[in-house]
């Protein structure tokens, strides 16, 4: 067991996109080994990667920031931070399925399976969060194959 110390100024927004990734999901897959499956169909659909159709979802969040900012007003449904929050949540996502990816391409060279074995114990103020970890994983700027 690892244990990350997250900064008192980071920390809400981590716990933040931590619980909403956390919720989301499991309206996204088909089951919790298959956090990936929703990323994998469209994948499918559009000869995207993974993790670019994460960066995809990511995109049309900025494009509604975008189409607030120019039209002057606030939004009508979907509050700014929330929107703030899923772009950050696709972020995770796309660097984690990036991650996934290389796990799965290179496992040795990754240093082990791509299974979650990890678990790292997240704290800062005001409680812990344990999550799910992606040790030995490799510092990479992309794909490897």
């Amino acid at each position: 067991m690892k244990t990350l110390e997250v900064p008192d100024h980071l920390y809400p927004a981590i716990r933040d996109v931590v619980d909403t990734l956390s919720r989301k999901g499991q309206d996204y897959s088909e089951s919790d080994d298959e956090w990936a499956s929703n990323f994998a169909a469209t994948s499918a659909h559009t000869g995207l990667a993974t993790w670019e159709c994460a960066d995809f979802n990511e995109v049309q969040k900025l494009a509604r920031l975008a189409a607030l900012r120019k039209r002057g007003r606030g939004p009508l449904n979907e509050n700014v931070e929330d929107t703030y929050r899923d772009k950050s949540c696709y972020a995770v996502l796309a660097y984690a399925l990036l991650l996934h990816h290389n796990v799965i391409a290179h496992p040795t060279e990754a240093g082990g399976s791509a299974g979650g074995d990890s678990q790292f114990i997240v704290t800062g103020s005001p409680a812990i969060i344990a999550a799910g970890g992606g040790a030995g994983l490799p510092a990479s700027g992309g794909p490897r194959d």
